[in-house]
């Protein structure tokens, strides 16, 4: 047997790696919504998620110094897609509750705005092992949809028949992060 694997402790226990593409999303939507949807397994990709850094104060009395700020960026901007889909009423459910959730924030034709605890959402993603058992779990919190709806979804063409996809941007305010 080779040193490198008989020597480690991931070789001698036989860690698994993390795959990230074992992950189930769930939104949680405010009661304002009118269709509360389980659109878990309609997410296939979120992305853009960053550990919030520290921002640097510079200091210079002859010599310069740096110091952590105090100010923190825990703003997220996620990109996620999500396949679109009919229920049993003929209701394109998925879209139609994001819409709605995007037209509680700021409807473009009532020009009304809600508050805050009306449109905003959370967002959870879990990582899991091929055995199913929960690695990592990340809340996001205070989540707004900030755009991408209708962007060429609803084109026709006679040729396509591949699986439409919404491409939407959310930004969440801070995130909570566990690892099991």
């Amino acid at each position: 047997m080779l040193n490198h694997i008989t020597q480690t402790q991931a070789g001698r226990n036989k860690y698994e790696g993390l795959q990230t593409d074992l992950f189930r999303l769930t939104f949680i939507f405010p009661p304002t919504v009118a269709i509360q949807p389980l659109i878990t397994e309609h997410v296939l990709t979120v992305s853009g998620w960053k550990i919030p850094e520290i921002e640097l104060l510079e200091q210079d009395q002859g010599a310069k110094r740096l110091f952590a700020s105090n100010s923190i960026q825990t703003r997220q901007d996620l990109a996620m897609t999500l396949t679109l889909n009919f229920n049993e009423e003929n209701e394109l459910y998925i879209y139609e509750s994001l819409k709605s959730l995007h037209h509680i924030t700021s409807n473009p034709f009532t020009f009304s705005k809600a508050l805050k605890k009306d449109y905003t959402s959370d967002i959870i993603v879990e990582y899991f092992l091929r055995n199913q058992q929960k690695v990592y779990e990340r809340t996001a919190k205070n989540c707004i949809i900030t755009g991408a709806f209708g962007d060429g979804i609803f084109d026709a063409d006679i040729t396509d028949s591949e699986l439409k996809t919404l491409e939407i941007s959310v930004s969440a305010e801070y995130y909570l992060e566990s690892i099991v």
